[in-house]
């Protein structure tokens, strides 16, 4: 199997560039899906399921893919894409995560494509090490609206050995979204600017990231204060890998205009991993909000709303703990299609008083978003 992806990475590298009109464009973008994690050489049933919307990974802590990825055009049918999910968290002690990878896309048509590179999962802390890879891809692109695009990818990643972790291969179906940043004409043609809105606010989609401090309400617990400066955000993430207790501010969220001035603005992020064999350990977190936003003046505005962390793991019952949102922030142009915000939050969560007791829990965020418009 290793042999078979070298010798198609050498191949891919190596394909002669053809003729035909620019197969790509300049895009930023954010992808999500299920990945299968597996030791390598075994035949046990010792494999570990990942699916989460968008991506989330910590490093060789919890695997997984960069969930951000940018595609350079760099020849007619060659593409350069980095990608990246890098954050710090600090609890008792800090740790430093970085998950990185630089690739080759080849279009064979508009549509299809195949791509091959390196990854690199690396942690800094109490446990230092880096895990290499080679990843193989291919996938299909499709213009979905205005000049947001989407892809359906399969991909597969050979991890070699780390000083914690034997070799493992990771086996992924992700669908991504971008957003056209340039104005160069390629396979969905060149993006149009929309007319101005006779609303303040557009219709679009976004992902946010940036610093957050989650502290108990009258508790002294380690597990009740955390801060975490991460991009693209964790969301509810955390929640599927340590405790009950993490969720930060949504990671995906939309603007859905309602008026002159107010808009409605969901927002969501879902994490689930489950460990195959004895005990067949599966742990659900999901992240949903749903507030009103409101345009004061020029970039600025106001917001509330409400929040609800969904927590599920093997032997408890399912439960949604609620939580208020209140924030204000910054809109600003970012060039091309591109639009970003500065907000600061306050996500108050309620306690929970049956079994599993979960305490209340105030999260404090300054966040950067990344938006592109619907229409």
């Amino acid at each position: 199997m290793r042999k078979l992806l070298g010798f198609a990475t050498i191949a891919l590298l190596a394909a002669p560039v053809l003729g035909g009109q620019q197969q790509w464009q300049s895009e930023i973008g954010i992808q999500g899906g299920f990945v299968r994690v597996k030791p390598a050489g075994t035949s046990r049933n010792d494999h570990f399921d990942l699916f989460d919307v968008p991506g989330f990974a910590l490093a060789s802590t919890r695997p997984g893919y960069a969930s951000l990825f940018v595609v350079i055009p760099w020849r007619r049918r060659l593409a350069v894409e980095p990608s990246f999910a890098v954050s710090q968290v600090q609890q008792t002690l800090n740790t430093t995560f970085a998950d990185l990878g630089l690739r080759l896309d080849y279009a064979f048509t508009p549509k299809f494509y195949a791509a091959a590179g390196a990854t690199l999962a690396a942690v800094s802390g109490s446990v230092k090490e880096t895990q290499l890879g080679v990843l193989v891809a291919a996938g299909y692109r499709m213009h979905l609206t205005g000049t947001l695009r989407g892809r359906v990818e399969a991909r597969v990643n050979l991890q070699g050995n780390s000083d914690r972790y034997r070799p493992r291969d990771s086996y992924a179906v992700l669908f991504g979204l971008s957003a056209v940043t340039g104005d160069g004409a390629g396979s969905g043609g060149t993006p149009r600017r929309a007319a101005p809105p006779k609303s303040a606010w557009r219709q679009a989609i976004g992902v946010a990231g940036g610093y957050s401090q989650m502290h108990g309400v009258r508790s002294g617990s380690t597990l009740d204060n955390l801060t975490v400066l991460a991009f693209p955000g964790f969301g509810s993430g955390l929640a599927a890998s340590l405790t009950q207790q993490q969720a930060l501010p949504p990671t995906l969220f939309a603007i859905l205009p309602l008026g002159a001035k107010i808009a409605l603005e969901p927002g969501f992020d879902l994490h689930r991993g489950q460990q195959a064999g004895p005990g067949n350990l599966t742990v659900a977190s999901a992240n949903f909000s749903a507030r009103l936003d409101y345009a004061i003046h020029g970039g600025w505005y106001a917001a509330a709303g409400g929040n609800a962390h969904y927590v599920k793991f093997t032997g408890t019952p399912a439960y949604a703990r609620p939580g208020a949102t209140l924030a204000a922030g910054y809109r600003f142009d970012l060039g091309g299609s591109l639009r970003g915000r500065l907000e600061l939050s306050e996500i108050m969560f309620a306690a929970r008083n049956t079994q599993p007791r979960v305490r209340a829990i105030n999260v404090t965020s300054l966040t950067i978003g990344l938006m592109v418009p619907l229409k």
